[in-house]
């Protein structure tokens, strides 16, 4: 089954995930309403009735994908990946754990961090011109 990782991919998924359903429900029809499948029931369904994965493998590999388009980064998965790169550089943390961490233990370190993130975030250093997106997102966040 396609998964829309933008906005971009949703009318694409739904409508590969339509064609599914529908060839589903004509496959199962009125006994579907009958009896309440449950996943081993579906399971079994698709190991006894072969044609029924091979359409599915079918439809699967008919589908389209649509590549990301990294240069335009419509979802901001670059930007932060990026900005997160280069964050760690430019303003490392040292944290350390002991060997057998206790909850408590834990819950310092990753407080520790949420406090380094929110100072960063106040911090005008921290943002570059070219990551004003970032920037407000981030303050936004905070």
């Amino acid at each position: 089954m396609p998964i829309a990782h933008s906005w971009d991919d949703i009318a694409f998924a739904a409508a590969a995930n339509q064609v599914t359903r529908d060839h589903l429900n004509k496959l199962i029809g009125a006994e579907w309403q009958r009896q309440s499948f449950k996943k081993d029931d579906l399971r079994q369904l698709v190991l006894d009735n072969p044609e029924l994965m091979a359409d599915l493998v079918k439809i699967y590999r008919a589908a389209k994908p649509i590549e990301y388009d990294f240069d335009r980064d419509p979802t901001g998965e670059v930007v932060w990946y990026r900005a997160s790169r280069d964050a760690v550089t430019r303003f490392p943390l040292a944290l350390t754990l002991p060997t057998d961490p206790l909850a408590q233990d834990i819950l310092s370190v990753v407080l520790i961090i949420c406090g380094h993130f929110k100072q960063l975030l106040a911090s005008p250093a921290f943002f570059k011109a070219d990551s004003s997106c970032v920037n407000s997102t981030g303050q936004i966040t905070y």
